[in-house]
């Protein structure tokens, strides 16, 4: 049964400020709808792995109403620009010295029902461990309002400073 507290739980994004570091270099305005979602969804779970349906995930994206094919697309766009991205200085835990990169997903699956997803264990600070004014906090159908990358990656600084007040 969906209830009001677990709609509001799951359309709220928070993450750890040091993800605002992070360089995700030419994501498109639905890849971070897409991930903004994923985030929201895979927030206080760890590094477990969750299944999304397709319909799910279009939803965490803020379109209901997309193709299928679409979304699927979606997925496998954010995951080729995801997996390029290096977080090996954002883990927890010191590097081996023949490690040379981390990504943030420890699996990313896009089926033609679903979509697979695991946070990184070394990355789970980003969406688990929050310390007072250490993480950014807004509501996802805020985010999905905004419809220019580059308003994106500016509600997400700036909402980082309004979340540490």
């Amino acid at each position: 049964m969906i209830t009001a507290k677990k709609v509001l739980k799951t359309n709220t994004i928070a993450f750890n400020n040091t993800f605002n570091k992070v360089p995700i270099r030419g994501l498109n305005v639905r890849e971070q709808d897409l991930l903004m979602g994923l985030m929201a969804k895979m927030r206080g779970k760890g590094s477990e792995e969750i299944l999304l349906s397709l319909p799910e995930v279009a939803s965490l994206m803020g379109r209901d109403r997309e193709h299928p094919s679409k979304t699927v697309e979606v997925a496998n766009s954010l995951w080729a620009k995801v997996k390029e991205t290096n977080y090996i200085d954002y883990i927890m835990r010191k590097p081996e010295p023949n490690e040379v990169k981390a990504t943030l997903f420890s699996h990313f699956k896009a089926l033609d029902d679903g979509v697979v997803v695991s946070l990184n264990p070394d990355l789970k600070y980003f969406l688990n461990d929050f310390n007072k004014g250490n993480y950014t906090a807004m509501k996802l159908n805020d985010f999905h309002g905004i419809t220019n990358k580059h308003g994106k990656k500016l509600i997400r600084l700036i909402s980082q400073y309004n979340s540490t007040n």
